[in-house]
Parts: C-alpha cells; structure tokens; sequence
C-alpha cells in the first residue's frame, strides 16, 4: 500500500511597522505550514539607506549557526542567503519563528523598506523549501508575504509599491512544467527562455 502525505504550501512572512529614527527594529521570519522540511534556501533582502543590519537573533528552534546557515558578506549592499539542511525532517507549529532579524532605524521620515525572502537566480541563489512525504521528495515554492518598514508613518502611496505584487513560480522554473500565480492585474507577456 503507498500512502502519500498532501502538505500546503509553505509560508514565509516577515513583519510590518513603523518605527522612529534610531530605533531598533525586529523581523520576526514566520512560517505556516513548515511540515516535514528536509532543506531550505532563500536570499533575505532589505534596503540599506533606511535600515542598517545589527545581527540574527532566535536561532534556536532550528539550531542555527551563523557560521553554517547564514552567508554575511553581503550584508553592506542588503542582503544575505539562508541556507538550511536538517539532518532529520522538522516541522514547525504555524506562527513559529524561525530567525529574528535585528534593523537600526536610520532613515528620514517617510522612507520604507520592503522585507522578504527572494532569490538571485544570477548568482545561483535560489528559494525553494523542500518536504519529505514518506521518501517522496516534494519540491515546494514557497508563499512569501513581504513585510516593511516605514519610518515614522507610511505614506499612502509607498504602502502599494511594499505590499510588492508577486509572481509565484511553482514548483521550480526547472521543472519540465510549472505553474505561474500572480495578483498582477495585466500581463502583457510572459517569456519562458530556456537557458540550457
């Protein structure tokens, strides 16, 4: 008898604020539906002349090291890679939080940044969460809710460029088929090149 285990799509979401110049600021990285998750992968991004990166805090849920699961040198230019391999599957109960991102506030009244994970096809750094459903393995494309921070207030017309509309690629663009999801109101085109 085969059995397979159905799982949602995972979710990635990072915090919304609002805060004053020379505060500092947690992103808290919250999932749902993180069953069964063999390894995950994704490029955490932020915008520099607004916030300044202090460290990575509440590591311990997954045991996670600096050193070992998060790649810095890119942290003056806004970004850094999460790289995660459990030796066993792990599974999270919804709202948990799998690291917390610590943010100086520096930016003038009415400047935003947008936080969220993505990826960086370019320099082979992808997002993608992958699961274990009894030895199969399940290659998922996350959810990701991109989370900001507005310094002082959000000015009406910042908050639609940070609510950031998506397109969601599942289960890989390297899949021999997928799927594209978008809250895009028109799409004019779409091109699929194949790069091999």
């Amino acid at each position: 008898m085969f059995v397979m285990t159905c799982f949602s799509q995972v979710t990635l979401r990072s915090t919304k604020a609002v805060a004053n110049p020379g505060t500092i600021v947690i992103d808290s990285i919250v999932t749902a539906h993180f069953d069964s998750v063999v390894s995950a992968q994704f490029l955490y991004k932020w915008d520099t002349s607004v916030v300044t990166f202090i460290d990575i805090i509440g590591k311990e849920k997954l045991k996670l090291v600096d050193s070992t699961n998060f790649f810095l040198k890119n942290i003056s230019s806004g970004s850094f890679f999460f790289v995660y391999f459990p030796s066993s599957k792990i599974t999270l109960p919804d709202s948990a939080s799998i690291f917390k991102v610590r943010f100086y506030v520096k930016g003038k009244k009415g400047q935003s940044t947008v936080l969220k994970a993505d990826e960086d096809i370019i320099k082979q750094q992808y997002l993608e969460i992958v699961q274990d459903s009894n030895n199969v393995t399940i290659n998922r494309y996350p959810n990701i809710i991109p989370g900001y921070i507005c310094v002082q207030e959000c000015l009406p017309n910042s908050i639609s460029t940070l609510d950031d509309k998506k397109i969601d690629i599942f289960p890989n663009p390297f899949s021999n088929s997928f799927q594209i999801r978008t809250d895009l109101e028109d799409i004019v085109e779409i091109q699929v090149l194949n790069a091999f």
